[in-house]
C-alpha cells in the first residue's frame, strides 16, 4: 500500500562471505527508503549498490553472460578444467565458470538464463546444452553431481568426466 516505503535487497551467497548487497530501488521507491536500507547495509558490514529493478539487476546482468559463454565454449570441445583455469589464472577471478554454475546451481542457471532470454529476447544467446542439464539430475554441488564431483562433505574433487557423455559430448583427451 505504500509503494514509496518498499524497497529491495540482493544479497550473493555464500552471505556471510560475500560483501556486495545489491539495494533495489522499485519505480516508487523513495530516495528516503533507499538511504535506509543503502545505511543499514553498511551497517551490515556489506557494500551496497543502488541499482534499478529489471532482470538481473546488475551483477547477474554482467556474470550471466559469462556463464553462457562458458556453455558455447564446452560445446565447441573446449575442456571444463582449462576454461575454469584460464578465468582464474588469465582474469584474476575468484573461481571459473564451470564451478561457479555448480555452486550457484546448474537448475538456478539454467531457469535464469530462460528469464533473462524472455525479457532480453536476442541480447541473450543460450547454449542448447543448458536445456540438457534440465533432465540430467545434475544440480551442482547441492546434489554433489555437477561439472565437479564432490566428496560427501561438498569438497570438490574434480572434474567429473561423465559430464560430456551426459551432455552428448566428446570427453576432452587428457595425456
Amino acid at each position: 500500500k505504500r509503494p514509496e516505503d518498499f524497497c529491495g535487497m540482493h544479497f550473493f551467497n555464500p552471505v556471510h562471505r560475500m560483501s556486495l548487497v545489491e539495494v533495489i530501488r522499485g519505480e516508487k521507491t523513495s530516495d528516503k527508503a533507499v538511504a535506509t536500507v543503502f545505511e543499514t547495509s553498511k551497517k551490515m558490514g556489506k557494500t551496497p549498490v543502488v541499482v534499478k529493478d529489471g532482470p538481473g539487476f546488475l551483477v547477474n546482468r554482467l556474470l550471466l553472460p559469462l556463464l553462457a559463454e562458458a556453455l558455447f565454449l564446452l560445446e565447441d570441445g573446449c575442456d571444463i578444467k582449462t576454461v575454469d583455469k584460464y578465468y582464474t589464472d588469465t582474469f584474476g577471478m575468484p573461481m571459473g565458470p564451470f564451478r561457479l554454475m555448480d555452486e550457484v546451481g546448474l537448475d538456478v542457471c539454467v531457469k535464469v538464463l530462460k528469464i533473462f532470454q524472455e525479457s532480453l529476447g536476442e541480447r541473450i544467446e543460450v547454449s542448447d546444452l543448458s536445456k540438457k542439464f534440465e533432465g540430467s539430475g545434475r544440480l551442482g554441488k547441492k546434489n554433489l553431481k555437477g561439472f565437479y564431483k564432490y566428496n560427501d562433505k561438498g569438497r570438490t574433487e574434480g572434474i567429473d568426466e561423465t559430464v560430456y557423455g551426459d551432455l552428448g559430448l566428446r570427453a576432452p583427451n587428457h595425456k
